[in-house]
């Protein structure tokens, strides 16, 4: 698991995901097209000045070796950037062993991707999308004012079709009076159905063992309102599962993971120095099992690691103390350190 890890890392790397996401710097990016473009002269150089009888591992370590000497030998991308961290989560083995690592339950044997857009139940989408068509408004708006212009206030409104049997225009009776009590009540359906104030997305959305959902977002720059945040996400989802049809006993537990800090400067959030957890209690402190779980990692502190111990197996501890340090570490490992055996 954690082999396949790295190599999906070496992947986006040489993708330059990371890069890209990181600098809006035209000219960073032109950098790194340029010296792309330099590895790849050189590597064609090696090529052709080796000679038939090299073989292919000899061929490899002079790449290997031309690569090792650059400035910048970094290949693994930064995790905790939301990029590579959806980009790993949609492969579905790697996402069930970083759930099962960070909710923690072993149990979690099948997933569901979802919408990462805080929308994953969608809602009246086309109602939304009609009313908020520029050309839904501009049709009402004429509407409108064709309606309170006297000279055209009292005629009648039609609609009509051509019917292609024989060619002749054909009125839809009642049509006129649809469409100006339409354009009438426009404005009250625009209130009804607007877009949604903000198009808030979280790294991973999934629904686990058809039993409850989990959302991750990673956050690397600490903010003072985070909790409010971070439970404004987990209710969302818990308060618009049900549909037409559906009782109140069908709304399943939404688990919230959080990943705080991380990034290419090692960030550490400086109010949050251990795992947290947030839930709902009642009065006599008892917890709604059914309700929204918070579940708080701030990376780069060892207290994070004494959570291990409520891992339930060998295996399933071992698995968690990787991730944290997949998550704190990956970006600064070195090729040097993978093929310092082959030259």
């Amino acid at each position: 698991m954690f082999l396949r890890l790295k190599f999906l890392l070496i992947a986006l790397m040489i993708g330059g995901i990371n890069q890209i996401q990181a600098s809006s710097d035209e000219r960073e990016i032109e950098d790194q097209r340029t010296s792309v473009l330099k590895r790849a002269r050189e590597k064609k150089a090696i090529d052709s000045s080796s000679s038939s009888s090299d073989s292919e591992s000899d061929k490899k370590k002079r790449r290997i070796s031309m690569y090792l000497r650059e400035e910048h030998s970094q290949v693994y991308a930064i995790p905790t950037y939301d990029a590579t961290f959806k980009y790993l989560m949609s492969d579905e083995e790697i996402c069930l062993s970083f759930l099962r690592a960070f909710i923690p339950d072993e149990n979690i044997t099948a997933i569901k991707h979802l919408d990462t857009h805080l929308r994953p139940f969608k809602e009246y989408q086309k109602a939304r999308s009609f009313v908020n068509d520029p050309n839904s408004k501009k049709v009402a708006k004429k509407v409108k004012e064709l309606m309170e212009e006297e000279e055209v206030k009292d005629n009648t409104f039609s609609i009509s079709f051509i019917d292609t049997t024989d060619g002749e225009a054909k009125e839809v009776h009642g049509g006129g009076d649809f469409i100006k009590g339409l354009a009438e009540i426009y404005g009250d359906i625009l209130r009804s159905y607007p877009k949604p104030h903000r198009n808030s997305q979280v790294d991973l959305i999934c629904e686990v063992n058809r039993e409850y959902y989990a959302l991750v977002e990673v956050q690397v720059v600490p903010q003072d309102y985070w909790d409010k945040r971070a439970l404004a996400y987990a209710a969302n989802i818990y308060g618009r599962q049900l549909r037409e049809g559906q009782e109140w006993d069908e709304i399943k537990k939404v688990i919230c993971i959080n990943l705080l800090g991380g990034g290419p400067d090692d960030t550490k959030w400086p109010t949050r120095t251990g795992f947290s957890r947030l839930t709902f209690k009642n009065q006599d402190n008892v917890e709604i099992e059914e309700g929204i779980e918070v579940l708080q990692y701030p990376l780069f502190y060892e207290e994070l690691k004494e959570e291990s111990e409520k891992r339930v197996s060998e295996e399933g501890r071992t698995e968690y103390l990787e991730w944290l340090d997949f998550f704190e570490q990956a970006h600064n490992k070195k090729e040097k350190t993978r093929f310092s055996h082959l030259t």
